[in-house]
C-alpha cells in the first residue's frame, strides 16, 4: 500500500500539514490535559461516580471538536466507556486507539506539593493526578487525529477510539463491552500509549507486561474486638497471625515461595543481556524510586532490579488494616486485612497462582483464626511481537517524533485490555508510551513532561501515516481480521 508518484507526494504533503498543525496548537493541546486532569475521575471511589461521568462527557465533547464521528458515552455495569471513530473505507486498515480516563486515588494529600486535581505548570512539567497516567498520553492521540482531520479532512487509516473508565480497577466491564460492540470496531491493529519511554530523549516500545492478581486476605478471630488486658495472651490474635502468614510468603533469602512462582521459567542468557543493555541499572531504578538499596533477604537474589520488575513474579503488600490505630486504644482486633498485589511473570496463569496460594494459606493457618481470600481483579502476563508491519510503523513514527529509533523494553506493569486484544483476539498491538520513568505514576506529585507530550503528539501524527503505508485494509477478504490466514499474513 506504499504510495508512489503523485500519491506519495500527496501523502507526504498531508503529513507535513498535520505536523505543522500539531505544532501550532501545542499550547491548546496542553490546556486540554490540564482541563481533563482537573476532574477527579477516581474509579475506585464511589464518592467520585459523578466525576467519572463528568470526565466521560468532557472527553466526548473533545472528540467531537477533533472532527470525529459516532461519539458515544456508553453505559456499562460500572463506569462508562467513551467511543468515537472515523472512516469505513475497506482499502484502509482500521486502527483501534485505546486509553483510559480514570485515575488512581491521590492520597496521601499531604504528600503533594500542590493540589492533585488542580494541575500546576512547573517549568517543563505539568503536575497533577492523571496527567501522565493516562490522560496526557490519551490526549496526544486525540490531538493527532484532530491534526489530520482539520487540515486534510481525512485520515490515512480508519480509526476507532475506546477510552476506558475502569483500567485502574482492572477493566472489569471492558471485555463485555468489546464483545457487544466488536462488529462496529473490527480493527486490524491496536495502539496504546500508557507506558514509559527509556529516558527523556529515547522513545520505547514495550514488548511485554507482567500480569496482576489483586487479592484481599482477611484473618478473623473473636467475633468483635476484645479488651487486650483481659484477653491478650489468651487467644490467637488475627493481626499477628496475618503478619506471620504474609512473612511466610517469601523465603529467608527474599525469594517468593514456590506457590507464587508456578509457571515461571528462567530467561535465556541472551535475553537477559539484552534487557540489561536496554533497561535501567539498579542504581537508576532505585534513584527514580527514591529508595535505599535493598538489604539481604528483602528481594529475590540473582536478578537485576530491572529483571525483578519485568520477568520475575512479585508479591507486594499494598495495604494492612487491623483495629483502631488511635493512641490509647487497647483492644485485640477481631479481624485483620491485607491487600496483596501479585505481579505475574511471563508464563504464569492468575487462576493457577491463586489456587496455589489458597492451598498454602489453608495449610499455614493455625487454629483460633479463620482465613479468607477474595480476588479483586486479575490479568495474565502478555508477550508482544518485536517485529512486523505495525511495529515497523511505530518505529518509523518514533524516529519522526523523537529523532531516534525506539528501544524495546519490558514492563513490570499491567494493562488488562492488552491480554484481551493481543491475546484473546490476536490483534497486532503496539505499546508506544510517552511517559518518563520519573513521572511518579500512582504516587504524589505525578507529572507530565511537556516536551515528551509534544513529541509524543508528533509521533502519534506520524504513526497514522506510517500505519496506512504499511498495513493493508480489508478490501481483500483474506486479509480481514476474521481470517486466521490474514492475521498470519501480517
Amino acid at each position: 500500500m506504499v504510495g508512489t508518484g503523485r500519491t506519495a507526494a500527496l501523502n507526504a504533503a498531508a503529513l507535513d500539514a498535520a505536523l505543522r498543525y500539531a505544532h501550532r496548537h501545542r499550547a491548546r493541546f496542553l490546556d486540554d490535559v490540564v482541563a481533563l486532569a482537573s476532574i477527579p475521575s477516581v474509579s475506585s471511589r464511589p464518592e467520585h461516580r459523578a466525576d467519572m461521568g463528568r470526565a466521560a462527557r468532557w472527553l466526548a465533547r473533545r472528540l467531537r471538536r477533533a472532527g470525529l464521528n459516532g461519539v458515544h458515552v456508553v453505559a456499562t455495569g460500572g463506569h462508562p466507556v467513551v467511543t468515537a471513530g472515523w472512516g469505513t473505507r475497506a482499502e484502509l486498515p482500521t486502527l483501534l486507539i485505546y486509553g483510559h480516563y480514570d485515575v488512581q486515588p491521590a492520597e496521601p494529600l499531604s504528600s503533594w506539593t500542590s493540589p492533585p486535581f488542580r494541575p500546576a505548570r512547573r517549568g517543563g512539567l505539568i503536575v497533577g493526578r492523571g496527567v501522565s497516567d493516562d490522560k496526557g498520553q490519551l490526549l496526544a492521540h486525540v490531538a493527532a487525529v484532530e491534526s489530520w482531520l482539520l487540515t486534510s479532512g481525512r485520515l490515512p487509516v480508519n480509526v476507532r477510539l475506546v477510552f476506558d473508565g475502569e483500567e485502574e480497577i482492572g477493566s472489569p466491564h471492558l471485555p463485555a463491552f468489546l464483545d457487544r460492540y466488536w462488529s462496529r470496531l473490527q480493527p486490524d491493529a491496536v495502539v496504546i500509549s500508557d507506558t514509559r519511554m527509556r529516558d527523556a530523549d529515547t522513545p520505547a516500545l514495550t514488548i511485554s507486561l507482567r500480569g496482576s492478581l489483586n487479592l484481599e486476605l482477611v484473618v478473623t478471630g473473636p467475633a468483635a474486638p476484645v479488651h487486650s488486658g483481659t484477653y491478650g495472651g489468651a487467644l490467637a490474635e488475627p493481626a499477628r497471625e496475618l503478619c506471620r502468614i504474609i512473612a511466610g510468603l517469601h523465603g529467608s533469602d527474599g525469594t517468593p515461595i514456590p506457590h507464587l512462582r508456578l509457571g515461571t521459567s528462567t530467561a535465556p542468557a541472551a535475553a537477559r543481556r539484552a534487557a540489561t543493555r536496554s533497561g535501567p541499572s539498579d542504581v537508576e531504578l532505585l534513584t527514580l524510586a527514591r529508595a535505599p538499596r535493598p538489604g539481604r533477604g528483602t528481594v529475590e537474589p540473582g536478578w537485576s532490579a530491572h529483571e525483578r520488575t519485568t520477568v520475575r513474579p512479585a508479591c507486594v503488600v499494598t495495604g494492612l488494616y487491623a483495629g483502631d490505630a488511635g493512641p490509647g486504644h487497647h483492644a485485640v482486633p477481631g479481624s485483620a486485612t491485607a491487600r496483596l498485589n501479585l505481579r505475574l511473570a511471563p508464563g504464569q496463569d492468575p487462576s493457577v497462582v491463586e489456587a496455589a496460594l489458597w492451598r498454602y494459606l489453608r495449610a499455614t493457618a493455625r487454629a483460633g483464626v479463620r482465613v479468607a481470600l477474595r480476588r479483586l481483579s486479575s490479568a495474565p502476563p502478555v508477550e508482544l511481537p518485536a517485529s512486523g508491519p505495525v511495529v515497523e510503523a511505530a518505529r518509523a513514527a518514533c524516529c519522526r517524533g523523537f529523532g531516534r529509533e525506539p528501544v524495546l523494553l519490558r514492563s513490570g506493569g499491567t494493562i488488562p485490555v492488552v491480554s484481551e486484544l493481543a491475546g484473546r483476539r490476536e490483534l497486532p498491538t503496539v505499546l508506544m508510551g510517552f511517559a518518563l520513568p520519573d513521572d511518579r505514576m500512582h504516587a504524589p506529585d505525578e507529572r507530565l513532561s511537556i516536551s515528551s507530550f509534544t513529541r509524543g503528539t508528533r509521533t502519534a501524527v506520524a504513526f497514522l501515516h506510517e500505519l496506512g503505508d504499511r498495513v493493508p485494509g480489508c478490501a481483500d477478504p483474506w486479509r480481514c481480521p476474521g481470517s486466521a490466514l490474514g492475521r498470519r499474513g501480517r
